[in-house]
């Protein structure tokens, strides 16, 4: 594929990525601590304590006083072990070597940097992975801003240390899988596969179907090989040594994925049978999460959600010009595989099918089974990067079609609609993501503003909230309403002057959950300051009535 119509210019194209990376990192450095932390955020800081205290007692023979005077339960017995430690555990040693001094705000701040850090990295192997399929700089730096620009999933690869970072190792472990694919016997990418496709399964068990992707194109891979013609032949890794050495190859990836995954889940170490059941009906069940949540115009519960409840939140949150260019790259992959030479087609383009299955089967798996989800589709965000490459190439096919038109052959100036439709469509992502920040994991496209923008703006604004409150209010102690997540809201400077009462309050803080629409009395009290975004309130403070 070779992107015609998407003119690389040497420097000036480089210039470009360089730049735009660059940006990238600078405002996710200057810009992570304005979000908001969320109340999953202090529970994986708790798991992550568990598993450091176990991992101590076991191997070292060591107490951690701070976190053993929390009477935490035991990793065997906690509700969370299905979910892997690995990159918590380092923030908890670094907190462990000052003596866990780190005040609670603040280590949770901390993450949201630790996050963005990881995400930028996957950023660039997402660069690469486009840059080795679709053989475009500027596709491939489509494709990047169209993952990035992403408003829910860019808030939440800062925020969210279990869904936000799993999409992130998950996108670094497809990155070693296509360099795999082309370089089948270099067993150092086999080893980087194995293992970030293991730390991405130890926090969504979703993780684990890039193993029997890269079997599956390993062994279709061989079978094309031996009945294709010396042309497709070159197109195939022609210095292979097929047969008995690589399919051995595939043992020792299946031993060496294994053998990493039980080692950095040490829940497995004394019951992995038991664990490992726990885990897979964890992934499908969510049995440890029951509550309601929004959608469309109705409260329910995940029993009560219609089938449609995935493809409708993709549809009201990924930004338009994405779903369009999903869409066309969809239909033209398809069309140009079956057309003409389908068996040398289907080998030209057989890493695009490996990301359309990776989609797909996933997509429908979800729809079929009906595998509940929550606070929109976050837990099926792993279906975003293979959204995207499926889109750039949409892109790439778009404008081939274009530059080998006739009208193209009488101007030129053609050439230039898509990329302006696109530069367009981002920079249109930008300006909404500037006018809404730090609330971009609440946004929706312009579908969902119009249609779906009452459904799952819960938990936003605690931060700007009891800000406004403590400024506005020079008494020495306040009397709020208690609520959990408001503990890890606020530093430890702002929670001296604020006291926790489930009774006889002065404040409330509302993020209008399982509320549609904007009105919402308290009798009592009176809204004195609120939140908007799309016309809908994200969250508001209450003051009692004199």
């Amino acid at each position: 594929m070779s992107g015609q119509g998407f003119i690389e210019r040497g420097k000036a194209t480089s210039w470009l990525i360089v730049a735009t990376f660059l940006t990238i990192f600078i405002v996710g450095i200057g810009t992570y601590e304005d979000y908001d932390i969320f109340g999953d955020a202090a529970v994986e800081r708790i798991s992550g304590f568990i598993t450091y205290e176990y991992i101590n007692d076991l191997l070292f023979h060591r107490e951690v006083p701070v976190i053993s005077a929390r009477n935490l339960p035991e990793l065997p017995e906690w509700r969370d072990r299905q979910y892997g430690m690995f990159f918590q555990l380092p923030i908890i040693f670094i907190e462990d070597l000052k003596g866990f001094k780190t005040s609670f705000y603040k280590s949770l701040i901390n993450r949201h940097l630790y996050c963005f850090i990881i995400y930028f990295i996957a950023l660039i192997c997402f660069y690469f992975t486009l840059k080795e399929i679709l053989a475009n700089k500027l596709i491939a730096l489509a494709g990047v801003l169209m993952e990035h620009l992403h408003y829910n999933l860019y808030a939440q690869s800062i925020t969210n240390i279990k869904d936000g970072l799993f999409v992130s190792i998950y996108i670094i472990a497809c990155f070693f899988m296509i360099k795999l694919m082309k370089n089948r016997e270099n067993n150092i990418y086999l080893l980087l596969f194995a293992l970030f496709t293991a730390l991405a399964t130890t926090i969504r068990f979703y993780g684990v179907i890039l193993i029997p992707t890269y079997i599956t194109y390993a062994i279709v891979e061989d079978i094309v090989f031996l009945k294709s013609n010396n042309d497709i032949k070159s197109w195939l890794n022609p210095r292979l040594k097929r047969g008995l050495t690589t399919n051995f190859s595939l043992v020792w990836l299946i031993i060496i994925f294994c053998a990493i995954y039980y080692i950095v889940m040490p829940v497995y170490w004394l019951n992995p049978g038991e664990t490992l059941l726990y885990t897979i009906n964890s992934a499908l069940n969510f049995p440890n999460w029951n509550d309601t949540m929004e959608f469309m115009g109705k409260v329910g519960k995940w029993e009560d959600m219609p089938w449609y409840y995935l493809p409708v939140y993709m549809l009201l949150t990924i930004p338009v010009y994405t779903i369009i260019a999903f869409l066309i790259g969809t239909i033209l992959i398809i069309f140009n595989t079956f057309k003409g030479r389908k068996f040398e087609n289907f080998v030209r383009y057989r890493f695009l099918w490996v990301y359309m299955g990776l989609f797909f089967i996933l997509f429908i798996f979800q729809i079929v089974f009906h595998i509940k989800i929550y606070g929109r589709w976050r837990h099926m965000y792993i279906l975003y990067p293979a959204f995207v490459v499926i889109a750039a190439a949409g892109i790439q096919m778009l404008q081939e079609i274009v530059a080998n038109s006739k009208v193209a052959q009488k101007s030129k100036y053609i050439l230039f609609i898509i990329p302006l439709l696109m530069s367009l469509g981002f920079l249109g992502s930008i300006a909404r993501m500037i006018k809404n920040h730090p609330y971009e994991q609440a946004m929706y496209n312009i579908i969902g503003m119009k249609y779906g923008a009452e459904n799952n703006r819960a938990g936003h604004g605690r931060k700007e909230i009891y800000s406004y409150m403590l400024k506005h209010d020079n008494s020495e102690k306040l009397k709020v309403k208690f609520e959990p997540v408001g503990l890890v809201s606020l530093n430890s400077k702002a929670l001296k002057r604020i006291t926790w009462v489930i009774n006889d309050y002065d404040y409330l803080f509302v993020d209008y959950r399982n509320i549609i629409g904007n009105t919402y009395q308290v009798p009592g009290y009176s809204e004195i300051y609120t939140l908007w975004q799309d016309g809908y309130k994200l969250a508001s403070l209450y003051k009692k009535n004199p």
